[in-house]
């Protein structure tokens, strides 16, 4: 198994330099892990995602696959955190309808930064 790990920036969402999370904070979150099934969508570290200028969050997704003369499991954790512009077969789906990272943010009025919120 090979574990990856990373971390979504969600800045333009909260002050994330301002240091708020204490050790207490540390603390509750590692007696509060838990096996079994992962939420997905705007929760955790997807509430803050956006992507292509939409909201974004975190999915999975599994299949069982042959491998030689087995049968293995392959599993995906997908978190969205990203701009440009939404394309569709090759249609500007995102500039289309004034939707995408370089246009005007929904909430705002204010560019989004191309790559995900700053």
């Amino acid at each position: 198994m090979n574990a990856l790990v990373g971390e979504t920036n969600d800045g333009g969402l909260n002050d994330i330099r301002g240091q708020h999370v204490t050790a207490r904070h540390v603390l509750a979150a590692i007696a509060a892990a838990r096996g079994g099934q992962v939420d997905e969508g705007s929760v955790g570290a997807g509430t803050g995602t956006q992507c292509f200028g939409w909201k974004g969050g975190i999915g999975t997704s599994s299949r069982v696959v042959p491998v030689g003369g087995s049968r293995c499991v392959l599993g995906v954790l997908v978190q969205t955190n990203f701009g440009g512009v939404l394309t569709i077969d090759g249609v500007p789906v995102g500039k289309l309808m004034g939707r995408h990272a370089f246009g005007p943010s929904p909430r705002q009025g204010a560019p989004d930064a191309a790559d995900g919120p700053a």
